[in-house]
């Protein structure tokens, strides 16, 4: 948890620094490429992080199986996420992308295969419990980025960053692989039977929930609002993330929790009040904060072209409030193993957000996709919250 949140203040010290080094239609345009990046990152796993940590975590699979299983997943990896790279390339070229949103989204999409493999090596590396390993390489891999992206973005403005960010990028798979030595002696019929299925149930839902996650980026792109607006919103949602991450620890604690009251209805219910009350409190303290320092940044620090951060970071920040009510919620369901209902709930949600969020994107810009974010978040509360009150009714009184 230290490590997680050391990285997202690391991670936030530098896009904050990138924004103030370029203009902020370059800016926009960065974001714009990640948004996309993360989804075809996602395609290039292939959903092969769940049946990697299923099996691999497993405490009956020995140590050099668990090595050729990374070995089989690693081998498939590398071909999706070849595949899904030159669809990338093959979508922006046929879009007919030119001068600098061509070179941004080309240099992101050969990032896809080094951030698929990472992705991976991570979850693996987790399985087998290698978490102090886990915690130093992460955040010195987090740094030297920093030190190494922000540097050649001052030195170089755009194409010093895209160079220096798929350098690093690739760099970084090296002492995972390093760590995590994968064995490829294993021919693929030994994998276990529901190995390709995990894989595909995995894809399918962290999809849905990545394009949910994004949908705000895209759609500003697709409808070609303002690219110093972009930049303004883009930023914005910087704060979103990074005081999502802040409370997410707080749904790695509380998981695990509910799982041991799935037989205790007043346990269950108890808990789920007291955490939902403390996270929401909390959320507004950060909230609070959040704007603080959005407006420091933008009278002291930023150019000219951000002025508006603070509003927009108070309309994203009620988005998080609406989070930090319902967060909670979706780790118990996740704790009573409601897996189902929380990829119907992704659906759902994620449809909601490109149904209302394109007509106030293309009528209202970054406000709209403001707007419809916590629209979204006030959609996704209630069903959550709906789902976690049915499955507690179906929980046994404790005795």
């Amino acid at each position: 948890m230290i490590a997680n949140i050391a990285q997202q203040g690391v991670a936030f010290l530098g896009t904050i620094l990138i924004a103030r080094l370029l203009p902020a239609e370059e800016f926009a345009q960065v974001r714009i490429a990640m948004a996309y990046v993360a989804v075809a990152t996602i395609l290039g796993a292939g959903g092969l992080t769940a049946p990697i940590l299923r099996y691999c975590a497993d405490p009956l699979i020995d140590a050099p199986q668990r090595r050729r299983l990374l070995g089989i997943g690693l081998r498939r990896l590398i071909a999706i996420a070849f595949l899904a790279t030159g669809a990338f390339l093959g979508i922006v070229i046929g879009s007919g992308s030119q001068g600098t949103e061509f070179m941004v989204l080309t240099a992101y999409a050969l990032q896809v295969p080094a951030l698929a493999a990472t992705s991976l090596l991570l979850v693996y590396l987790q399985a087998i419990q290698r978490f102090k390993f886990l915690a130093y390489a992460q955040i010195g891999l987090r740094t030297a980025s920093f030190l190494i992206t922000v540097t050649a973005c001052y030195l170089h403005g755009l194409p010093g960053l895209l160079i220096a960010t798929l350098g690093v990028v690739a760099a970084s798979v090296v002492p995972l692989l390093h760590a995590a030595r994968p064995s490829f002696r294993q021919l693929e019929g030994d994998v276990p039977g529901d190995f390709t299925s995990l894989a595909g149930y995995s894809l399918l839902g962290m999809v849905i929930t990545t394009i949910g996650q994004y949908a705000d980026l895209m759609m500003l792109d697709w409808v070609g609002a303002e690219r110093s607006d972009v930049g303004v919103y883009s930023l914005a949602t910087i704060f979103f993330f990074a005081a999502s991450a802040l409370a997410g620890a707080v749904q790695s604690v509380a998981t695990p929790q509910f799982t041991g009251l799935i037989r205790d209805r007043a346990g269950f219910r108890s808990s789920l009040l007291r955490w939902s009350v403390w996270l929401m409190a909390g959320g507004i303290v950060v909230a609070t904060g959040a704007i603080i320092v959005a407006w420091l940044l933008e009278v002291f620090f930023l150019s000219e072209a951000y002025s508006g951060l603070s509003m927009m970071v108070a309309l994203l920040m009620l988005r998080f409030c609406i989070w930090s009510a319902y967060a909670v919620g979706g780790a118990a369901m996740v704790g009573i193993g409601a897996i189902k209902q929380g990829m119907a709930i992704a659906f759902i949600t994620t449809s909601f957000a490109i149904f209302i969020g394109y007509p106030l994107v293309l009528w209202y810009g970054v406000w709209g996709a403001g707007i419809a974010q916590v629209l979204v978040a006030f959609l996704t509360a209630v069903l959550v919250l709906r789902v976690v009150v049915r499955e507690a009714a179906n929980i046994p009184i404790s005795e």
